[in-house]
């Protein structure tokens, strides 16, 4: 493609201009999301030539190679300073492909406040907004894509996602582990978990007041009230919210019908280790004792379905794919797929990414291909699944300084963000796929970074 260009310079004058494409000094100044694969002679330019090249510093491509990228700059392609010392939480996107970054600092009197910051596609940065006091930053949410809501340590508060203006302050107990939000399918609900065994449901619309459900009065369980709250999942009908506990606890609360409120419960003696998953009604949680446990709601409880004992501990949240399969990456880095035979569970290690695991969220593609952290939180690894159902070892890359949080995607990027106070995002022609939010089911590691609503 380079060679024909440069030959039909020669008898037009200004021809780059003419085939519109953006200037750039490297990749990383390329528009996201719009397949450009390379900035040759300060052009962006979707280059097949990349494709086979050796992943090599400074020669303007980023090729589509399953390799170990570190030492490829040009795949780094958004780098931004929002402060040293910040404590960042895991970035959230809007359809556009703006990031809403919360994270903790210090206010001018040295105390601990939640702060927000907008970044653009481009890399400019909006804020920081201070939001209120609080210790511990939490995924800030985006909701219809067109409001942003970030946790504090006396609520919730919402701002507009265009400008960072405040919309609404939602006080509430400490949330803890996430929000998450029902997307107006059916209704437009955004639910999070508070301390003392609360769980807060907010009606977008203002069509009713803010509920408080107290779970440990309304499921006459007085220990709940001090249990570890896990992170809320959302079904992919929209009508479920789904909560666990560190203790063994499993709560299903109704959001898409009057009335609102508790519907299912289970007081199990297991520790759950992570969120749960959901797949058209079924409920999947990992346990501490290696088992994966598959539950459904009757008669306003949880009734298990089948259990199935894995070769190491899940410790990070479970996918969903698209076929309905459980994902799971253990702590001995191995990826194992189960799948839901109705009254048993079939599980297949279907990848071995090598390396022990960090606790947090690995990511699903489009691909379909798994990312997630090593326990050094130094490397970011892969493996991928041909259209055979294969999977491989895919690429890696070591990280310019330890990541802080659990990474995203979104718009061909895999954004991470690290100690140093940075938000890093590396190019991969990859999204998340459309699944879990609303269609199909629901998990917190995916579904909840999927922020726009399927129509």
């Amino acid at each position: 493609m380079k060679v024909l260009v440069s030959v039909v310079c020669v008898a037009l004058s200004g021809c780059f201009e003419g085939l519109h494409a953006p200037r750039c000094r490297t990749l990383a100044d390329c528009p996201v999301d719009q397949g450009y694969t390379s900035c040759e002679d300060g052009y962006c330019l979707r280059s097949s030539g990349c494709n086979q090249t050796a992943p090599i510093p400074g020669d303007g491509c980023c090729p589509p190679i399953e390799l170990d990228r570190t030492g490829d700059t040009d795949c780094l392609v958004l780098d931004v300073d929002l402060g040293e010392g910040t404590a960042l939480a895991t970035p959230a996107a809007d359809a556009a492909g703006s990031l809403f970054v919360a994270g903790v600092g210090l206010d001018p009197a040295g105390g601990k406040v939640v702060m927000l910051w907008k970044v653009s596609p481009a890399g400019a940065v909006t804020g920081p907004v201070t939001v209120g006091p609080g210790s511990v930053a939490l995924p800030a949410l985006v909701s219809r894509g067109s409001d942003v809501y970030v946790a504090f340590q006396d609520g919730v508060m919402r701002y507009a996602a265009a400008d960072l203006s405040e919309r609404a302050v939602i006080p509430s107990a400490t949330p803890v582990e996430g929000l998450a939000a029902t997307g107006g399918n059916p209704l437009q609900v955004v639910a999070w978990p508070a301390a003392g065994g609360r769980v807060i449901l907010y009606d977008e619309t203002g069509g009713r007041p803010t509920m408080v459900l107290d779970l440990a009065d309304v499921l006459s369980d007085p220990d709940l009230g001090s249990d570890a709250f896990l992170a809320p999942v959302v079904s992919g009908s929209g009508r479920r919210l789904f909560v666990a506990t560190a203790g063994g606890r499993l709560i299903g609360i109704e959001v898409g019908a009057n009335p609102l409120g508790p519907t299912a419960y289970r007081a199990t003696d297991l520790t759950f280790v992570g969120p749960p998953v959901e797949w058209a009604g079924r409920v999947f949680v990992a346990a501490g004792d290696g088992t994966l446990r598959a539950y459904r709601e009757r008669d306003h409880a949880f009734e298990e379905t089948w259990s199935v004992t894995l070769d190491d501990v899940a410790p990070g949240p479970l996918l969903v794919d698209d076929t309905g399969a459980v994902i799971a990456v253990l702590r001995n880095g191995d990826v194992v797929q189960v799948r839901d035979r109705d009254t048993s569970g079939e599980p297949t290690v279907v990848a071995r990414l090598g390396d022990k695991m960090a606790d947090w969220a690995p990511l699903l593609t489009s691909k379909p291909r798994l990312l997630a952290v090593t326990s050094s939180r130094g490397t970011l690894v892969s493996a991928w699944e041909d259209a055979d159902g294969v999977w491989h070892k895919g690429l890696r890359f070591d990280l310019p300084s330890a990541a802080i949080a659990a990474p995203t995607l979104s718009h061909g990027r895999v954004l991470v963000a690290t100690a140093s106070g940075h938000v890093a995002g590396w190019a991969l022609s990859e999204d998340l796929p459309v699944v879990g939010f609303p269609t199909g089911g629901g998990d917190a590691g995916n579904a909840r970074k999927v922020l726009q609503p399927v129509p």
